[in-house]
């Protein structure tokens, strides 16, 4: 398969997948991020300086607030071309991940490296764990990132002179200004010049490779600006009140629930509370058997040990970040740091073809992406649609507190008072022995709803009618 025969394909594969996102309005922090947001209608200097300086909503973001108003200048608040440039951006990742995946297949000695790269890179971007990236405005500085991310780590394996260093140090600097999300490069790169570069090598007597003292001084540059990133991010996010912590049962829920979504993403939720789920000593057990399972696959399968150390670098700081006593996972988390398994995968179907034929492992790889495609392609519409999208996550999981607050606070705003009320009083209900904010937003949200419309008659049989036949339309999407 040609490199440019491949990319054409995934790149028409991915508008086809994402197409709809382009009829989608703004929704959830679209509101206050872009829509609402007074500093991004215009680039003049008072402007700009905030884009450089600002914490808002916990994020530092200097080059993500500068895309928002670039669009915005262009073209204002319309949501057709916040998508369009998501859209964009993820078939601009797609096919970066492809020049990725190729050099590393290249420097493993694989007999296909585009075709493998074309696998990884296209499974990839029709996952539906990508659909809360690139079909979400918010997350276009998250994209952005990740373009950067890239392209620093295609810089880096393209070759290790002076130039190309200095080139993929300025690339991941602008990829922290973006987001945080790559902060964890350094990692990798080391990681990288074990296995496939082998510019360090392992021994008895000099595990860590310290013999090669000129490869790890080259990482220190990048360490500086993953420290400066992250102290960065630290202090925006400090600035909203939320705190860092290391809660292993958290922390090991979080870690094992992207595996699972990866392997069967047909019922995802937009958030995901990691106060539920498996018991602390359990969860960090099976994370703890894991880890040992990445050691041990280091020398048979480093590319699976590489691919394991990218996806836990890339989802711990999000993961230690707790605000009002609670621990979010969300969907976007697994944008970049899934990655690398995705590779891996690909490197699985190289294994598979040799053993089974070429036939076998191509058949595999289309079933897969017609399954995930057609999953993402349905879920879509509903990230345009808030109602629609905190709807189906009552059906999916009808013991959530948030679903049900978020959900209320959007049909109160719609003047759906009667069916505001119910959801109201389930997510009161739900959050009897929860965090104590919890309990104190939903009785606030329900007297909120009392005085401002103090003739309600609550009719739940009305309640139950619309909301059976919301769930018929709505609930089905994308299961």
């Amino acid at each position: 398969m040609r490199m440019s025969r491949a990319a054409a394909v995934l790149a028409a594969v991915c508008l086809v997948v994402f197409w709809p996102a382009l009829g989608n309005g703004f929704v959830w922090d679209d509101w206050q991020l872009i829509v609402e947001n007074p500093a991004l209608r215009g680039l003049d200097g008072t402007r700009l300086w905030w884009m450089a300086t600002s914490f808002y909503r916990s994020s530092y973001q200097p080059l993500g607030w500068l895309a928002y108003a670039l669009i915005h200048a262009a073209w204002g608040p319309n949501p057709f071309y916040f998508h369009a440039a998501g859209v964009a951006l993820h078939i601009l990742c797609a096919l970066l991940l492809l020049a990725v995946s190729r050099r590393l297949f290249e420097h493993a000695g694989s007999r296909q490296p585009v075709a493998l790269a074309f696998a990884a890179a296209l499974l990839w971007a029709v996952h539906p764990l990508q659909v809360g990236t690139a079909a979400w405005s918010t997350e276009i500085p998250d994209q952005l990132a990740t373009v950067f991310f890239l392209g620093a780590l295609l810089t880096y394996l393209s070759g290790h002179t002076g130039r190309r260093l200095a080139l993929a140090l300025v690339l991941f600097a602008l990829s922290g200004l973006c987001r945080w999300k790559g902060i964890y490069l350094p990692v990798v790169l080391v990681a990288l010049d074990f296995y496939p570069l082998k510019r360090l090598t392992s021994t008895r007597h000099d595990p860590l490779g310290w013999a090669n003292q000129r490869v790890w001084a080259e990482k220190l540059a990048f360490a500086v600006v993953a420290v400066a990133i992250l102290f960065m991010n630290s202090l925006a996010k400090a600035s909203s009140q939320f705190e860092p912590s290391v809660a292993l049962g958290k922390i090991a829920r979080g870690l094992l629930l992207f595996p699972g979504l990866l392997v069967w993403p047909v019922e995802l939720l937009p958030l995901y509370d990691l106060s539920e789920g498996l018991g602390t000593v359990p969860a960090v057990g099976l994370l703890l058997l894991g880890l040992v399972g990445l050691v041990a696959a280091w020398r048979r399968l480093p590319l699976l040990a590489v691919a394991g150390i990218s996806f836990i670098g890339g989802l711990l700081p999000p993961l230690m970040n707790v605000k009002h006593g609670l621990t979010l996972a969300f969907p976007h988390y697994a944008y970049l740091s899934t990655m690398g398994l995705f590779i891996a995968g690909a490197a699985a179907l190289d294994v598979l073809s040799r053993r089974m034929g070429l036939r076998v492992a191509a058949a595999v790889t289309l079933v897969f992406a017609l399954f995930w495609g057609s999953l993402s392609n349905q879920l879509v519409p509903l990230w345009g649609d808030e109602v629609r999208l905190w709807t189906r996550m009552v059906v999916l999981k009808e013991d959530s507190v948030l679903a049900h607050g978020n959900l209320g606070s959007l049909l109160a705003r719609a003047g759906r008072h009667n069916e505001a009320y119910f959801h109201f009083e389930a997510a009161k209900r739900l959050s009897v022995g929860s965090y104590r904010w919890n309990q104190l937003v939903q009785h606030r949200n329900l007297m909120t709803l009392k005085m401002r419309v103090p003739g309600l008659k609550p009719d739940l049989p009305l309640f139950q009618l619309q909301s059976a036949r919301e769930h018929l339309e709505f609930g089905g999407a994308g299961r």
